[in-house]
């Protein structure tokens, strides 16, 4: 398979994905990303706006060549494997713009939701200590 049909297969795969996993919608790979590009980071979303851009470079550009068209077949199968594992496609009776997303919190999210719960746990601790004080001076 040539440069270029590896780069165009890939970038199908990923507007094929952005469609059916998150609901993009548009003409092109950028368009579909832009639709979407709430639900992603912004670092996935420059990935796919560089090998938007490439793909296009390589299709319309005369003499423009891929040198490294394995570099952007690795940031194609990234960004596929982070749309893939953060939405899963909605069940044909739900609809066709159904998608689940599952959350997944960055580090101060993350730490933000630990020290929450962490608080609750100390909270309850210490309402314990006081019930069982109480009961134990009656």
């Amino acid at each position: 398979m040539s440069n270029l049909e590896t780069l165009v297969n890939s970038t199908k795969q990923l507007e094929s994905s952005l469609v059916i996993r998150l609901g993009a919608t548009g003409r092109g790979l950028h368009e579909k990303v832009s639709s979407v590009e709430r639900q992603l980071p912004a670092a996935i979303v420059k990935k796919i706006r560089y090998i938007a851009t490439i793909r296009n470079k390589a299709l319309h550009e005369d003499g423009f060549t891929v040198s490294d068209v394995t570099e952007i077949k690795a940031m194609s199968d990234l960004v596929l494997g982070y749309i893939e594992g953060i939405a899963s496609p909605a069940p044909a009776s739900e609809g066709s713009n159904v998608v689940r997303l599952r959350p997944i919190p960055n580090g101060e999210e993350g730490f933000a939701i630990f020290i929450k719960l962490f608080g609750y746990f100390i909270a309850f601790c210490v309402l314990v200590s006081i019930i069982g004080i109480i009961a134990t001076t009656k």
